[in-house]
């Protein structure tokens, strides 16, 4: 066992003391003493909590409430996009704690709501304990929000814990497990603390906007999240249970959707697709027969109409996407409709192949320990918006740059080459003539030895340093020429089979093929003879620079 991890037992078995004797008229609690208190240092932990400067948290507390109304201002943000729509009454809040288990009593119980209330929250705690795991307990700031969890603190310090835990759920980048655990101890927090007083986590969108938290947990309301998370952990990604991986799923859609319209200067929706949206964000888990029969008729009408603005079909086909990908209606629904309408047929065979090639891209990243800087080429592909032509271009420039890098790196290394020959020659000849000078063959055969390899020495130090000036400047970290030629092709295969989806793409390849470029070396590495452009070399130190810090970027960001 790890040490963190004994901290925390030990933690954890202290604070159930504490709860237990905070009611001394009540008999003990033996399944909790036992659970807790396996040895001694439970003790010896317990005593140095008393004795520390362990109370002193609840000045830090103190201090994160100021600041808790901005905090839960910015988490509050996913509601319906259409200004229109009406929210309804706001429900009224019950003080009612609902339990899990029966609860023992005593007689003392009854007259003091105190202490059964220390009771539930410790008996949530031993939920929440041994069902999650000590990495997500670190995550959230378990580890000194726990004592207020199981003593008799004031409910603000359970609003406090619960913003914190919200806040790491807002990440779209957390791991699909630890976020399971994350909603799991909210899912147990709010069944022992009145709901009034964590409002913010609201979960009926009707009533106003709602966290990323508080639709999660709509969403998979019924489900035991800590049990999924442990099965997907131990048996992996294809047991996760379908409903919870598109409720997972939907709410990372609406989200980027939500992020992209809040833009400055991103253009309206149309009334159709907000409608489409908020219909989709309404919607329970798992969806209705009729509501996907619904969403997919309405997306394909919507996208095959004439005068529907580029942002409005791409958004509009990804909530298609969605609905096609995780529900057999949808595609059923879809091919249906192929048979009698021509326009249909076509956005079906487009829907298709771009999923096609996002699967494509999925499979080469998970199964190659690709380089960071060709993975975040290929990362836009399946992200949204769908890239530009201006990524195809900024792909282009790299590869001939890089293409350029290799050749003008080749020739230094020779020219190093040719000099490190002549010299070496020069030298020999000058210690034969010092041998026949001299007629002292051993001792001039020790003064070759030390000369040569003292020039040898300097030579190869001149050698390493102007291949590394050159690498740093030109070559992505990390990567050898043959294996980079070989992530080149797949990124210009890429490029083809997305090139129908990106606006000017296609016609911008097929201009590149027609076209002969004045530096032909990348025709070399790529499957088709696309355009080689012309690079200046002062351009050069600026384009890698910027590749460099782009090549820094994370690639855990691939969640489903």
């Amino acid at each position: 066992m790890r040490c963190h991890d004994t901290v925390f037992d030990n933690q954890a078995a202290a604070w159930s003391i504490l709860s237990v004797q905070a009611s001394r008229d009540r008999p003990v609690n033996t399944t909790l003493i036992v659970l807790r208190m396996n040895h001694i240092l439970s003790f010896l932990f317990l005593a140095f909590m008393l004795t520390s400067g362990a109370y002193s948290q609840y000045a830090v507390i103190a201090h994160e409430e100021e600041f808790l109304g901005p905090r839960i201002a910015a988490l509050t943000i996913l509601k319906p996009i259409d200004p229109d729509f009406h929210f309804s009454q706001e429900t009224k809040w019950t003080d009612t704690l609902i339990l899990k288990g029966p609860i023992v009593k005593t007689p003392g119980d009854n007259n003091d709501p105190n202490k059964l209330k220390v009771q539930k929250v410790a008996r949530a705690q031993a939920q929440i304990w041994f069902k999650s795991n000590v990495d997500c307990m670190n995550l959230v700031g378990f580890s000194y929000t726990l004592s207020n969890l199981l003593s008799q603190a004031p409910l603000r310090s359970h609003k406090l814990f619960a913003v914190r835990v919200s806040e790491v759920l807002s990440d779209p980048a957390l791991e699909i497990t630890k976020r399971m655990y994350c909603l799991y101890i909210l899912q147990v927090l709010l069944e022992y603390v009145p709901s009034r007083k964590l409002d913010f986590l609201r979960t009926n969108i009707r009533s106003g906007a709602v966290s990323r938290a508080g639709l999660e947990l709509s969403l998979t309301k019924g489900f035991d999240l800590a049990s999924e998370a442990h099965k997907i952990r131990k048996k992996g990604m294809n047991r996760m249970d379908p409903m919870l991986f598109e409720a997972f799923q939907r709410v990372e859609l609406l989200e980027r959707i939500q992020m992209r319209y809040r833009q400055t200067g991103a253009s309206q929706p149309s009334k159709t697709l907000m409608k489409l949206h908020d219909d989709l964000l309404l919607a329970s888990c798992p969806l209705g027969e009729l509501e996907i029969v619904s969403l997919t008729d309405n997306c394909i009408r919507h996208m095959i109409e004439n005068d529907v603005s580029e942002e409005d079909k791409q958004t509009t086909y990804e909530l298609m996407t969605h609905s096609f990908q995780n529900s057999d209606i949808s595609r059923k629904t879809l091919k249906a409709r192929i048979a009698t309408n021509n326009a249909t047929k076509e956005l079906y065979d487009e829907m298709y192949k771009w999923m096609k090639t996002r699967r494509e891209i999925s499979l080469y990243l998970s199964l190659n320990r690709v380089d960071p800087y060709i993975t975040n080429l290929l990362l836009p592909f399946l992200g949204t918006p769908l890239p530009t032509l201006e990524h195809y271009k900024y792909i282009f420039l790299s590869f001939e740059a890089h293409t350029q890098a290799e050749v003008k790196l080749e020739k230094h290394l020779q020219t190093i080459a040719e000099k490190r020959v002549t010299r070496l020659r020069g030298m020999q000849g000058q210690l034969q003539d010092m041998e026949l000078e001299t007629g002292h063959a051993h001792h001039i055969g020790e003064v070759s030895t030390i000369e040569q390899t003292t020039l040898e020495r300097e030579l190869e130090q001149a050698d390493q340093e102007d291949r590394e000036f050159d690498l740093q400047q030109y070559i992505p970290q990390r990567i050898d020429s043959s294996t980079y030629k070989k992530y080149q092709r797949f990124v210009l295969k890429i490029l083809n089979m997305a090139s129908p989806h990106i606006k000017g793409a296609k016609a911008y390849l097929k201009q590149s093929r027609n076209c002969s470029g004045r530096t032909p070396s990348l025709s070399i590495v790529i499957l088709d003879p696309f355009i080689s452009i012309g690079i200046r070399d002062q351009d050069l130190q600026f384009i890698f620079k910027n590749h460099l810090a782009r090549a820094e970027l994370k690639t855990d960001s691939l969640q489903i």
